[in-house]
């Protein structure tokens, strides 16, 4: 796990993707392939097949109804399975050896640290490329606008890695970012993190 060393000075480039709608993106053929993969007891792939399938949907606007239209894709929101069904549809997800995957359900963070920031910036883009390939082979999206990345530092340098890219979509280094509910800033002081909290309890 990368970590802060102030005397070597290797500083983590943590990358947060943010999945468009991850648990509706689960697609019910790749998620079975999956379950076949890593042996799972045909009798288990035959009740979570059974579960997935056959649900169908319509949209009704007042008095008007649409057609029904069968659902191919997504494990149903609320459903005390969906979240393990995901973990087995991204426990695969491509790895480097420069890079840290830190999953939590549909919370993705990459990490990665170096001395040389331009090689922050290649460890990161080189994990990128493998993993867009593998979002469009199980039919996830990435949502550009919404990812962030943060260059973590305990010095005073504000020279920044060289920007990253996703989907040819510039994505700028943020001062902080908010991960799992904690508000992670550039120097880890979480001075950000506890104002939110005191705000919070502010009367």
């Amino acid at each position: 796990m990368p970590s802060l060393d102030s005397k070597r000075k290797n500083a983590p480039g943590p990358f947060f993707l943010d999945i468009q709608k991850a648990f509706d993106r689960v697609w019910h053929t790749g998620l079975l392939y999956k379950l076949i993969k890593i042996n799972a007891p045909p009798q288990l792939i035959l009740i979570i097949k059974s579960f997935l399938n056959n649900r169908s949907f319509a949209v009704r606007v007042n008095d008007t109804h649409s057609s029904t239209k069968q659902i191919r894709a997504g494990a149903p929101q609320g459903a005390l399975l969906s979240p393990t069904l995901f973990n087995i549809y991204v426990n695969d997800i491509p790895k480097t050896r420069q890079t840290t995957v830190c999953l939590y359900a549909d919370d993705t963070a990459i990490l990665t640290q170096s001395t040389n920031k331009n090689c922050i910036t290649h460890f990161l883009h080189k994990h990128l490329a493998e993993l867009e390939d593998w979002y469009n082979k199980w039919k996830i999206s990435i949502n550009p606008g919404k990812t962030e990345a943060v260059f973590f530092s305990l010095g005073n340098s504000t020279r920044k890695p060289p920007p990253i890219h996703v989907q040819n979509h510039p994505v700028p280094w943020s001062r902080s970012v908010n991960y799992l509910g904690v508000t992670l800033d550039e120097h880890l002081s979480f001075k950000d993190h506890i104002t939110k909290i005191n705000n919070k309890f502010e009367l």
